[in-house]
């Protein structure tokens, strides 16, 4: 986005040029006037203003507390899921995170791997805080579904708990709902992501992931590797099951 308008700038910028150029070979046959004496102040003021407007830019593009903050989910997690229906809670399952800093430490980029429902389960996504609206946004991608999800939220509790919220449209119903997740620190070596859908204005949990600190395995496995699992195509087995 930042490059599309550089861009646009200096095309105008060498429009403006080549305009000038033009009329001040038509001005060139023109008697001289005397100056103007209402004539446009030196450059000083705009000079002030772009280098208080680069100074604001460069702190915004600093990392700052929150960033510090995000600092202690690095590293390599096994987690726990267990989901929950209106039928009661499912077994729990298993599965791994790993958060690495991009972009000099703006943004954590995650990548878990597992499973949901007893299928395949990969996602992966960013979180950072945006100094600009006093924010942390998230988005996340999934095997589960084509669209990405963007949530924005706050610290409370001390600093050991961060509060996510998004919109998403649901596949049933083509409707907006909300969707929450609720990361609470419990110690340094472990955190846990409660998730709630809205339901009837109420907030409904829907799955906990508990994360354990653990060494990256000496063996590299999928999610080390960057390979993943295939989601399974239930569409041929309602075929199969036709037949």
């Amino acid at each position: 986005m930042m490059s599309n308008r550089l861009f646009a700038m200096c095309g105008i910028a060498g429009v403006m040029c080549l305009a000038g150029a033009a009329l001040g070979q038509d001005k060139a046959k023109e008697p001289a006037k005397p100056a103007d004496k209402m004539a446009q102040p030196a450059g000083g003021e705009d000079a002030a203003k772009q280098a208080e407007e680069m100074k604001m830019w460069t702190e915004m593009a600093k990392p700052g507390e929150q960033h510090k903050w995000l600092m202690q989910f690095v590293g390599y997690w096994e987690s726990e899921s267990i989901t929950y229906t209106p039928q009661g809670a499912g077994q729990p399952e298993k599965g791994r995170m790993e958060y690495k800093l991009a972009m000099g430490g703006r943004f954590l980029d995650m990548d878990f791997e597992g499973k949901f429902m007893s299928q395949p389960f990969h996602g992966g996504g960013m979180i950072g805080y945006n100094k600009v609206d006093q924010r942390f946004e998230s988005t996340w991608v999934d095997t589960m579904g084509t669209g990405m999800l963007f949530m924005t939220g706050q610290l409370s509790d001390g600093e050991k708990t961060l509060t996510l919220e998004g919109d998403y449209t649901n596949p049933m119903t083509k409707q907006k709902s909300t969707f929450k997740e609720v990361v609470t620190i419990v110690d340094k070596d472990h955190h846990k992501s409660a998730f709630y859908d809205k339901v009837d204005g109420k907030d409904v949990k829907i799955m906990e992931i508990s994360y354990t600190r653990a060494a990256r395995p000496a063996k590299p496995g999928k999610l080390e590797k960057g390979e993943h699992e295939p989601m399974k195509d239930h569409a041929k087995d309602d075929k199969k099951g036709e037949k």
